[in-house]
C-alpha cells in the first residue's frame, strides 16, 4: 500500500511539472518513484508500472537539464524491465516503444548511429507485438516514423525519410479524427514533409507540410501543452517556403505564428529560449528582405535572451547560438561595424563546434561562418580567414554528402556527393565558389578562378528557377566572369557577366533590400568594360547605374561611402575621355562625400580622400589641403587598434598607403604650408609606434582632475597593448597558411574570444577619449601634436632636420626650440630616383662585401666571425660607399648646413637630429661627406649627428625621467645556437667591465648559458641601461637578438614599457635597418628599444667587425664616463657625443679605402 501511495504522489508531481515546468516537481517525482520501486524485492506487474513512470519522469528531466545521465538510467531501467518480463506480457510492446523513444533521444545527444538503429528495431518490435487493429498500433507507427526521420538526419538516406512519412500516414489512417493524439500525428507529418522538402527541394512537400501543420493547430484544443511548439513549427515552415518563393504573405504568417507561440509559452518554460530564438530568426528574415534595421535589432535582443537562458550542454544551444550569430552577421552587412563580424564568427564557431554532425542546420551555420570569414578577410587582409572559409565550406559539403573523413584533397570533396543528390545541394557549391574567388584575389592563381566559376555554374544549374537565391547566384557568377575578363580579355566573359547581373537585378521584387547590392555590381561591371573599350556608352551606363544605387541607399548605411567612391571613379574616367570639367567637379564631390563619411570601410574612405586630394590639387591647390588632411586622419584607421601590431604592419604593406604621406607633405610645402607638412609627416608616418606611444602617454594631469577616469585610461591602454602583441606571444606556435595544420575548436574559440575582447577594448578606448576630451582643458588629450607644440618641446640646443623626398620634390624642414615655425630648405639637386639609386648600389655593395644577411640561414663555415647572420661573400664593389656619402653631402647635407649657417669646428658639439623619409631611411646620411686624400669635408666637421623616427619621439624622450636604478646590464652571447662564434664579445665585455669598475658604475653581466630570453627581460627592468653583444637578425617585427635559448624578438621588446630606461648599446649587426617594404614605419631593433622606453640607443646599419666592435665599445664608455666637467655616470643624453668621439678615433686610425669606411660608418645613434 505504501508503494502505491508513493507512486500516486510521484504521478501527481509529474503531472504538475507537465503543466508548470517547475523543476522541483520533476526532481521530487523521480525521488518518490525510486522510493516506491525500492519497496519491492522482486519486480512484479505493479513494480513494472512504477518503473514506467520513473522512465517518463527521467526523460522529462533530461529535456529540462540536458543531463545525459538521466537518459542512461532510462535505457538501463527499460532494458531491465524487458529482460525480466515474460514474452507474452501485455505491456511488452509498450516497453519496447518506450525504450525506442529513449534510445532515439540518446542517439541525438550522442550522435550515435548504433542507438538510432536500436531505436528503429525497438519500434519495429513494438509494432510486431501489437495487434493490427489495436489502438496502440498508430502510436507505434508514429514512433517508428520519428526514429526513421532521425536516422535520415544521421545518414542522409532519403529512403528512411520516405519510410518515415509513409509510417506517419498509416498512423493517421488508423486514428479517428476526434482522438486526442490525432493533432499530434498531423503535426508530426507536417514536420516530416518539411524535412522532405529540405532534402529534395520539392515544393509540393512544403506546401503540404504547411497545410497539415495548420490543420493540426486548428484541431488542437485550447490550452494544449504542445500548441505553442506547433505554432513555432508552422512559423519555421512558412520561413522555408518564403526562402523559396519570397512571397510576403509567408513571411507575415511566419512572424504571426511565432508570436502566437511566444504568447502561449509561460515565463520560465523550458521551451521559451527556443521560442525566442525562432521568433528572432523570423524577424531577421524580414530584415534581410525589407531592410528595416529595427527588425534585426529586435531579433538580436530576443536571441541574446535565448542564448542566456539556454543551459550549457543543452541540445538546443547550437541553434540558439547559430541563430544569434546569423542575426549579428546580418546587422554587420547593414552597419559594417567590425565588432559585429567578430561576434558573429565567435558565435557561429561555438554553434558549429557544439552541433553534432547530423544536425539539420549545421551546413547553414557553416556556410554563414565561412562567408563571415571571407568578409573579415576583406577588412583585415588575413589570409587565414580565407583558408578557414574554405575549410568550413568543405565541412558543410562533406556533412551533406555523408562522405568519410578519408577525403585527402579539397577539390575532390564535391565529386564525392552521391549521384542524384546534387540537385538538393546548390548552396555549398556556390559558397565554395565564392571562397575560391576570394583566395584567387590573394593567390592570383587562374586555377582558383576557374574553380570558382565551375562551382558557381554548378550551383545555378542545381537551383530551381523560382528559388529566391537565384539572383544572388547569378550575380556571384557574374563577379567571377568579370575577373576572368580582366585576366584574359575575352569579351564574351564581360558581356555574359553584365547579362547575368542584369538578370539578377531584374529577378528581385520591387523594394527588395538586396537591390542596392546588385545595382552596384552592375555599375562596376559597366565601368570595367569601359576601361577596355573606351566606349562612352559603357561609362554612361556605369554612371547611370551607380547614381541609381546611391538613390536606393539609406543615408545611414556602411555601403554609402563605397558607392560614392565608385561613382567618383566613374566620373573621373569619363572626364579623362571627354575633358568635361563638370565630370571632374562631380568626381571630386563624390570622393569628398565618401571620405568624410563617419562610417564605412576605412580603407575605402582613405582611397576616396586620396583621389579627392589628387584630383582637386590642380584645380584648386589651397582647397586640396582639406582633402589631404582628411586622408592623413584616415591613415590611422587603416592600421586600426583593433588589429594586432603584426597585422597592422602587414596591412600597411598590402594596402601600399604609406607613400601618400610623403605626397601630402610635398604638396603642403609647395603651397608654403610648412606647419601642415610637418604635422602630416608626424601623423602619417610611424603609425604603429605612434599608437603604442599614445597608449603609454602619462596621465598625471588627468589623474589630478579625475583619478577614476585616469585609472580607466591606464587599464584599457594596457589591455590594448597586451591584445596588440598577442601574435608575437604565439611565435612558437604558428600555423602557416596552406600548411594543412589544424587547430582545435577550443583553440579557435580562445583566439576568437581574444579577438572579441580586443575589439571591445578598442570601442571602450574610443569612448574614454571622447569623455576626456569633453572636459574643459582636455580637448587635445592624446590628439596629434601641433607644429607649434612640437617646436616648443624640442631640446633647447641643436637642430632637428626632417627631409621629405617624393618623386621630383625634395625638401628639408629645420626645427628648433628657438624658432616659432619650421625653416623650409629646398633641395632641388636631389630626387627620389637618386635616393633609390644610391640605396640600390649601396645594398649591392654590402651584399658583395658579405655585410647583409639573407633570410635563409647560411652554413656556419661560410660566415666570417662578425656580428651578423651573413652570407658567403661575392665579388666586391669598390668605392660605392664613398660615392654614396659624397652624393648625400653635396646634394643634401651641405646645402642644409649652409642654410642653417653651421660652421666647421675641430671639436663640434652642436647636435643635429636627422628624421628621414622614403629611400633616405636606408642611407647613411649621418656620415655624409667627401673622403679623399686631398682632404675631407664631412658632417663630422659641423655637428654631432643622431637619428629620430619622428619629431614627437624626440620631444617625448626629452621630457622623460630616467630610472633610479642607474646601472648597466651587460648581455653577452658569443656562442648562440646554430650560429658562428663571435669571440670578440668576451673581450668587449671585459673592456667595458673594467671601465665601469673604474668609475664605480653598478653593473650585472649575464653571459653564455645564463644569457637567456627570460633572464634578459627580467634584469632589463632592474637597470637603467643595457649593453647587448651578440648576433642579431633583421625581419620586421621578428627582428631579434640571438641569445642562449633562442631569439629575443622586437615584438617582445616593445611590450616592455620601461618608461624610465636610459641607454641601450646594441653591439650587434643591422640593428637600425628597417623593413624596405615599409620605410615610413621604421621597423627595426633600435626603434623598438626606443618604443620600449630607452631614451638613447647606439645601433648599426650593417654588420660590424668582431675586431673593431670591442675598440668602439671601450672608447664609447671611456668618453661617456669621463666627460670633463661632468660627475660621470651613465647618461643617455651624452651618448651621441660619446659615440661621435669613439667613431672618430676609429676613423682616424683608418685609411680612406672602402673597407675602412665600411668599418666605422655603420655606427649610428638614435634618440636624445
Amino acid at each position: 500500500m505504501r508503494a502505491v501511495v508513493l507512486n500516486d504522489l510521484a504521478n501527481s508531481l509529474y503531472r504538475r511539472f507537465q503543466a508548470t515546468s517547475r523543476r522541483e516537481d520533476i526532481k521530487d517525482a523521480i525521488s518518490f518513484y525510486r522510493r516506491a520501486i525500492s519497496i519491492y524485492t522482486q519486480l512484479n506487474i505493479e513494480a513494472h508500472g512504477f518503473l514506467n513512470g520513473l522512465v517518463a519522469a527521467l526523460h522529462a528531466q533530461f529535456e529540462c537539464s540536458g543531463d545525459i545521465s538521466d537518459l542512461e538510467e532510462c535505457v538501463a531501467t527499460l532494458q531491465k524491465v524487458i529482460s525480466t518480463s515474460p514474452k507474452d506480457h501485455p505491456q511488452l510492446a509498450a516497453w519496447y516503444g518506450n525504450l525506442g523513444n529513449v534510445l532515439q533521444t540518446r542517439s541525438i545527444v550522442k550522435n550515435s548511429i548504433v542507438d538510432i538503429n536500436q531505436a528503429v528495431s525497438s519500434f519495429e518490435k513494438a509494432i510486431e507485438l501489437t495487434p493490427e487493429d489495436h489502438a496502440g498500433t498508430s502510436v507505434s507507427l508514429h514512433n517508428l516514423s520519428n526514429a526513421l526521420a532521425v536516422r535520415f538526419e544521421r545518414t542522409g538516406v532519403v529512403e528512411d525519410l520516405t519510410r518515415s512519412i509513409s509510417a506517419k500516414r498509416k498512423a493517421i489512417e488508423r486514428t479517428l479524427p476526434g482522438h486526442s493524439i490525432y493533432p499530434a500525428l498531423l503535426y508530426n507529418l507536417g514536420t516530416s514533409l518539411h524535412r522532405h522538402y529540405d532534402a529534395t527541394g520539392l515544393k509540393d512537400s512544403i506546401d503540404e507540410a504547411i497545410r497539415v501543420q495548420r490543420r493540426a493547430i486548428q484541431m488542437s484544443p485550447t490550452g494544449h501543452v504542445e500548441l505553442a511548439s506547433r505554432y513555432s513549427g508552422l512559423g519555421i515552415s512558412y520561413i522555408s517556403r518564403f526562402n523559396r518563393t519570397t512571397r510576403p504573405d509567408d513571411l507575415k504568417n511566419a512572424i504571426s505564428a511565432h508570436q502566437k507561440a511566444l504568447e502561449l509559452t509561460p515565463v520560465g518554460h523550458t521551451h521559451l529560449p527556443a521560442v525566442w530564438s525562432a521568433l528572432g530568426n523570423a524577424y531577421r528574415e524580414r530584415f534581410n528582405h525589407e531592410g528595416d534595421l529595427k527588425d534585426v535589432e529586435f531579433a538580436i535582443s530576443l536571441q541574446r535572451k535565448a542564448v542566456k537562458a539556454t543551459p550549457v550542454g543543452h541540445k538546443d544551444l547550437p541553434d540558439t547560438l547559430g541563430g544569434l550569430g546569423e542575426s549579428v552577421w546580418s546587422r554587420f552587412g547593414r552597419k559594417g561595424v567590425m565588432e559585429d563580424i567578430e561576434e558573429s564568427i565567435r558565435l557561429l564557431q561555438k554553434a558549429t563546434g557544439l552541433a553534432p554532425e547530423g544536425h539539420v542546420d549545421l551546413p547553414r551555420y557553416l556556410t554563414v561562418l565561412g562567408v563571415a570569414h571571407q568578409a573579415r578577410y576583406q577588412r583585415m587582409q588575413d589570409l587565414t580567414d580565407i583558408e578557414e572559409a574554405i575549410s568550413v565550406f568543405q565541412r558543410a559539403i562533406q556533412r551533406i554528402s555523408d562522405v568519410e573523413e578519408a577525403i585527402t584533397a579539397q577539390k575532390k570533396a564535391i565529386e564525392l556527393i552521391p549521384v542524384g543528390e546534387e540537385i538538393h545541394l546548390p548552396n555549398p557549391f556556390s559558397n565554395l565558389g565564392n571562397s575560391y574567388h576570394s583566395r584567387y584575389e590573394v593567390s592570383r592563381s587562374l586555377e582558383d578562378l576557374e574553380l570558382s566559376i565551375k562551382f558557381k555554374e554548378k550551383a545555378i544549374s542545381l537551383t530551381p528557377d523560382e528559388h529566391r537565391s537565384v539572383p544572388k547566384l547569378l550575380n556571384n557568377l557574374g563577379n567571377s566572369l568579370l575577373i576572368r575578363f580582366e585576366e584574359k580579355g575575352n569579351f564574351e566573359d564581360i558581356d555574359k557577366a553584365i547579362s547575368l547581373k542584369e538578370k539578377a537585378r531584374g529577378r528581385l521584387p520591387a523594394g527588395h533590400v538586396d537591390t542596392l547590392y546588385y545595382v552596384v555590381n552592375l555599375g562596376s561591371a559597366w565601368q570595367v568594360k569601359f576601361e577596355r573599350t573606351a566606349d562612352p556608352a559603357d561609362i554612361d551606363k556605369a554612371i547611370g547605374v551607380l547614381q541609381e544605387a546611391i538613390e536606393l541607399c539609406p543615408h545611414v548605411h556602411a555601403s554609402l561611402p563605397v558607392l560614392n567612391y565608385k561613382l567618383g571613379n566613374a566620373f573621373n574616367s569619363r572626364f579623362k575621355l571627354t575633358k568635361d570639367e563638370s565630370d571632374l567637379k562631380q568626381a571630386i564631390a563624390n570622393h569628398r562625400l565618401a571620405a568624410i563619411s563617419p562610417y564605412g570601410p576605412p580603407l575605402i574612405r582613405f582611397h576616396a580622400a586620396e583621389a579627392w586630394a589628387i584630383l582637386s590639387h590642380p584645380v584648386d591647390p589651397p582647397k586640396s589641403l582639406e582633402a589631404f588632411d582628411v586622408a592623413i586622419q584616415l591613415l590611422s584607421l587603416v592600421a586600426g587598434l583593433e588589429q594586432t601590431v603584426q597585422r597592422r604592419h602587414n596591412r600597411l604593406v598590402k594596402t601600399g598607403v604609406s607613400d601618400f604621406t610623403l605626397l601630402a607633405a610635398a604638396t603642403a610645402l609647395s603651397l608654403g604650408r610648412c606647419d601642415k607638412a610637418l604635422e602630416w609627416l608626424e601623423r602619417g608616418r610611424c603609425l604603429v609606434w605612434n599608437q603604442i606611444n599614445s597608449l603609454r602617454s602619462p596621465v598625471d594631469e588627468l589623474r589630478r582632475h579625475d583619478e577614476e577616469l585616469a585609472q580607466r585610461i591606464v587599464r584599457v591602454s594596457k589591455q590594448l597593448e597586451t591584445a596588440s602583441s598577442r601574435d608575437m606571444d604565439r611565435s612558437d606556435k604558428v600555423w602557416p597558411v596552406g600548411s594543412g595544420t589544424t587547430i582545435t575548436m577550443e583553440e579557435k574559440m580562445t583566439l576568437q574570444d581574444e579577438s572579441k575582447g580586443h575589439v571591445k577594448s578598442v570601442k571602450e578606448w574610443e569612448e574614454l577619449l571622447k569623455t576626456v576630451r569633453a572636459i574643459p582643458g582636455f580637448e587635445s588629450f592624446l590628439r596629434p601634436t601641433s607644429c607649434t607644440e612640437m617646436l616648443r618641446n624640442l631640446p633647447k640646443e641643436g637642430k632637428v632636420v626632417v627631409i621629405n623626398v617624393y618623386e621630383d620634390w625634395c625638401d628639408a624642414l629645420a626645427l628648433s626650440a628657438e624658432t616659432e615655425e619650421p625653416v623650409h630648405i629646398r633641395l632641388p639637386q636631389f630626387r627620389q630616383k637618386e635616393a633609390e639609386r644610391l640605396r640600390a648600389i649601396l645594398r649591392e655593395s654590402l651584399v658583395a662585401h658579405g655585410l647583409l644577411m639573407r633570410h635563409e640561414m647560411p652554413k656556419p663555415e661560410s660566415i666570417d666571425k662578425d656580428r651578423g647572420i651573413r652570407p658567403a661573400k661575392k665579388g666586391k664593389c669598390e668605392n660605392v660607399l664613398a660615392e654614396v656619402l659624397s652624393s648625400l653631402w653635396t646634394r643634401v647635407v651641405k646645402p642644409i648646413l649652409d642654410a642653417l649657417e653651421f660652421t666647421p669646428s675641430e671639436s663640434p658639439r652642436r647636435r643635429i637630429w636627422w628624421c628621414t623619409t622614403g629611400p633616405l631611411v636606408f642611407l647613411p646620411i649621418h656620415a655624409a661627406g667627401i673622403y679623399t686624400k686631398d682632404g675631407n669635408q664631412t658632417i663630422f666637421d659641423y655637428a654631432v649627428p643622431s637619428y629620430i623616427p619622428t619629431v614627437s619621439s624626440l620631444s617625448q624622450l626629452a621630457g622623460r625621467k630616467t630610472s633610479q636604478n642607474e646601472g648597466l646590464l651587460m648581455v653577452s652571447q658569443p656562442n648562440a645556437r646554430n650560429l658562428p662564434p663571435i669571440p670578440g664579445v668576451k673581450k668587449e665585455m671585459a673592456l667595458v667591465q673594467k671601465i665601469l669598475e673604474e668609475h664605480g658604475v653598478r653593473k650585472l653581466l649575464i653571459e653564455s648559458a645564463a644569457a637567456t630570453k627570460d633572464a634578459t627581460e627580467k634584469h632589463m627592468k632592474d637597470f637603467s641601461s643595457i649593453h647587448l653583444a651578440c648576433h642579431a637578425s633583421q625581419n620586421a617585427l621578428r627582428s631579434s637578438f640571438h641569445l642562449h635559448d633562442g631569439p629575443l624578438d622586437l615584438g617582445t621588446i616593445i611590450r616592455n614599457d620601461m618608461d624610465s630606461a636610459d641607454l641601450a648599446y646594441l653591439s650587434a649587426c643591422q640593428t637600425s635597418v628597417g623593413d624596405e617594404r615599409l620605410p615610413e614605419e621604421v621597423v627595426h631593433l633600435a626603434a623598438g628599444m626606443m618604443a620600449a622606453g630607452y631614451r638613447s640607443v647606439v645601433a648599426t646599419m650593417w654588420s660590424i667587425g668582431d675586431k673593431s666592435a670591442p675598440e668602439v665599445a671601450e672608447s664609447f664608455y671611456t668618453h661617456l664616463l669621463s666627460r670633463e666637467g661632468d660627475q660621470g655616470g651613465l647618461g643617455g643624453e651624452r651618448a651621441a657625443v660619446a659615440l661621435y668621439e669613439a667613431v672618430k678615433e676609429l676613423r682616424m686610425k683608418s685609411d680612406l679605402s672602402e673597407d675602412s669606411l665600411l668599418k666605422w660608418v655603420p655606427y649610428v645613434h638614435f634618440g636624445i
